[in-house]
């Protein structure tokens, strides 16, 4: 009869674990992901609250919560530093066990609860991501002493399913925004393509409507309007030249060659030159310069 229950209670714990695998393999939100584990960790070790806590901006943070009264996903439970410090696991230190949370110094003003009753034991495991410490995943019981070697080690192979999909789920968050910036940086090209097509089709289109004015009232201008239409055309290409050596610029930006060169520049030259190829499309305008 003995042999009997421990084969049913390792098929139990057998069958929990390859449920908490498939969830695994087959879930991408990690809220859902972590409850589901949390679930079958219920079935095997008993408890009164299981959670799995992300460390973040100096707080232990609910992400995901089991039992009769659940802790609220998002709530910031205790700091990690400071006098208002409670037990946390060590990086690299595996599970660990407390038979009794009242021995526990940072705890004996404010032990943890579920609802009006006192946490008694508490396994926590870190979740360790890449040898970093990002959370924690206790299983706690309100009865003294109430876990085993062996639960302990049960609830710390769960906690390894717990750290694989906080993994999971920081690669996905990576991955989609990856996909994220790559779907800017298209739109930004679509953008800038358009944009620069517009800029080089501008003078283009000035370079071309005063050649073909030069070419067809050549013997009806005078040498002063000819000259003016010459003018505007070289001001013209000269717009559609410094676009051209942007672009190069950008393409070599891109390439990782760019090599900037340092030196002294006349502010009064780009100024004038500004304001020359102004007067030279506005003729009716005023420009001055201070």
């Amino acid at each position: 009869e003995e042999l009997a229950r421990v084969r049913n209670e390792h098929a139990t714990e057998v069958e929990a674990m390859a449920q908490a695998t498939i969830a695994l393999s087959g879930a991408l939100d990690p809220a859902e992901l972590y409850v589901r584990i949390l679930e079958h960790v219920a079935r095997v070790v008993p408890c009164d609250l299981a959670n799995v806590m992300i460390y973040q901006d100096g707080w232990a943070v609910v992400a995901a919560s089991w039992g009769d009264e659940r802790l609220t996903v998002g709530d910031k439970l205790f700091p990690l530093d400071g006098p208002g410090r409670l037990w946390a696991p060590e990086p690299q230190s595996g599970p660990c066990y407390l038979p009794d949370t009242a021995d526990e110094p940072n705890w004996k003003d404010i032990p943890p609860r579920v609802g009006t009753r006192r946490i008694r034991s508490l396994i926590s495991v870190p979740l360790l991501v890449d040898g970093i410490l990002l959370g924690s995943f206790d299983v706690g019981s309100v009865t003294k002493a109430a876990y085993s070697p062996r639960q302990t080690q049960l609830v710390a192979i769960f906690g390894e399913r717990v750290g694989q999909a906080l993994r999971n789920a920081r690669l996905y968050a990576a991955e989609r925004e990856r996909a994220r910036v790559a779907e800017d940086l298209a739109a930004m090209r679509s953008d800038f393509v358009a944009a620069v097509s517009h800029e080089l089709r501008t003078p283009l289109t000035a370079v071309l409507g005063y050649a073909e004015l030069l070419q067809d009232r050549w013997a009806h201008l005078s040498d002063g309007q000819r000259l003016d239409q010459i003018a505007r055309i070289v001001v013209s290409a000269n717009r559609q030249h410094r676009l051209v050596a942007d672009l190069l610029l950008i393409s070599q930006i891109e390439d990782g060659v760019l090599a900037v060169r340092a030196g002294l520049v006349l502010l009064a030259g780009p100024i004038n030159g500004a304001a020359q190829e102004v007067r030279a499309t506005y003729r009716d305008q005023q420009i001055e310069i201070e």
